[in-house]
């Protein structure tokens, strides 16, 4: 008819008008769901407007890295959570409930942390969550020797890594592979455009397994230190839609899953240098390397300590018993 009206709030029982501001904080549903969890986690805001809420969670002064983790993402969950049932009324007529919706983030928050710290937390609802952390042992830094090991006697070994300056941005894709012994079968350093960090790393991986097709070379074992990719490749973990192409065309010619394993970023450092070349040969898409003396220096010094065996300190987190 022409007439400019104001959106209803189909979030409340009266004819509310629909803002950023009552949707996300002064309406009835909001409130109800913000008081929750402010009661909860003893959060007060010093202003009634979503600003300032927002602030007041991302400021709280506390000395426990889980709480900071918590409280700096639980606002953000609150708030899309508060969305999607605004949505679910006013395209599925679903009438909202707040315990609902607190269930929903608390599900959320719960499974994020867990991702987080690697650690299963023994609660139902958000009030036991917060008092299994608080029980939870404190994590501190400490020191592990790692070095990299060939796969099996007998055996080759290639390991393959791909970075993305940006992700996407600028990749480059290495690899190495060697026997038992630790000596150079060959290695390689590919340019590969702008990609993302995933899609560089299945990228240098396809590349390394396609050189050991046209070379007559056995079918190696594969080491890894994307976590995500070897879970793919191990069948674990699901890969987006645009990297279909090139993973199964990987378990074409890797069809044993036990081929592929995981390690650590400090025992991958050979392929670390040559994915970094990679990105720097512009206008050489591809670099082979088949004695040690043409490698780069740094992956040549690598391969040389990997060889005889020179550990390396990684420093990562560990539980230790404790106060939080």
């Amino acid at each position: 008819m022409g007439f400019q009206l104001p959106s209803k709030c189909f979030c409340c029982a009266t004819a509310e008008a629909e803002t950023i501001e009552h949707v996300f904080f002064t309406g009835r549903l909001a409130q109800e769901v913000w008081s929750f969890f402010n009661a909860t986690c003893g959060v007060t805001p010093q202003s009634q407007n979503l600003r300032a809420c927002l602030l007041s969670w991302w400021l709280l002064a506390t000395t426990s890295e889980e709480w900071r983790f918590v409280l700096a993402r639980l606002p953000s969950w609150i708030c899309w959570n508060i969305w999607k049932a605004r949505n679910k009324a006013v395209f599925e007529g679903v009438v909202p409930q707040n315990q609902e919706l607190c269930k929903a983030i608390f599900r959320d928050i719960k499974a994020m942390f867990e991702i987080q710290f690697s650690r299963v937390v023994d609660a139902r609802v958000f009030p036991e969550m917060c008092d299994a952390i608080a029980k939870l042992p404190s994590l501190k830094y400490g020191f592990t020797i790692v070095g990299w090991k060939p796969s099996a006697t007998g055996q080759l070994t290639l390991n393959t890594d791909g970075c993305s300056k940006g992700n996407p941005g600028m990749s480059g894709g290495g690899g190495v592979i060697r026997d038992s012994d630790g000596h150079l079968v060959f290695a390689f350093s590919a340019f590969l455009g702008e990609e993302t960090s995933l899609r560089a790393e299945i990228l240098a991986l396809l590349i390394g397994l396609r050189l050991c097709v046209g070379r007559g070379v056995a079918t190696p074992f594969v080491q890894s230190d994307s976590a995500v990719l070897v879970g793919v490749l191990q069948r674990r973990f699901h890969y987006p839609w645009h990297v279909r192409a090139e993973v199964e065309q990987i378990w074409q010619m890797v069809t044993e899953v036990g081929r592929f394993s995981h390690y650590v970023r400090e025992t991958n450092k050979v392929t670390d240098v040559l994915a970094n070349v990679g990105v720097r040969h512009v206008q050489e898409p591809l670099r082979i390397y088949d004695t040690l003396q043409a490698a780069p220096g740094l992956a040549r010094g690598a391969i040389r300590l990997d060889q005889l065996g020179v550990p390396v300190i990684r420093r990562g987190r560990r539980a230790v018993r404790g106060d939080i």
